[in-house]
C-alpha cells in the first residue's frame, strides 16, 4: 500500500504540473491578444478621429445613443419570445391536461 500511496502521490504530482502548464498557456494566449488589440487600437483610434472629423454631430450621438439602441434590440427580441411563448402555452395546457385524463391531444384527432 506504500508503493501505491507514492505512485498515486508522483501522479498527482504530474497532474498539478500539467495544470500548471495549462495555465502559462492560457496566459500567454492572453498576453498575446492583449499585444495585437493594442497593436490594432491605434487604428481604430485614428478611424474614430477621422469619423468625429467628418461628422461631429452624427458622432456624439451616436456616442450617447448606442446604450439605449441595444437595450431597445434587446427588449425588441425579448419581447417577440415572450409573444411566442405566450401563443404556446395553451397548446401545452391543453396537450397536458389530455395527457393527464389518459387521452391523446384533442387537436390531433
Amino acid at each position: 500500500s506504500l508503493l501505491s500511496s507514492e505512485e498515486s502521490a508522483d501522479n498527482f504530482v504530474v497532474e498539478l504540473e500539467g495544470v500548471e502548464v495549462e495555465r502559462r498557456r492560457d496566459r500567454a494566449a492572453k498576453v498575446q491578444q492583449k499585444l495585437k488589440e493594442e497593436a490594432n487600437a491605434p487604428d481604430q483610434l485614428e478611424k474614430k478621429r477621422e469619423r468625429e472629423e467628418k461628422f461631429p454631430l452624427v458622432s456624439v450621438i451616436a456616442d450617447h445613443l448606442e446604450p439605449f439602441i441595444l437595450h431597445v434590440a434587446f427588449a425588441t427580441v425579448f419581447s417577440g419570445l415572450c409573444r411566442c411563448l405566450d401563443m404556446l402555452y395553451p397548446i401545452y395546457i391543453a396537450i397536458s391536461i389530455d395527457t393527464l385524463r389518459g387521452r391523446p391531444p384533442g387537436w390531433v384527432l
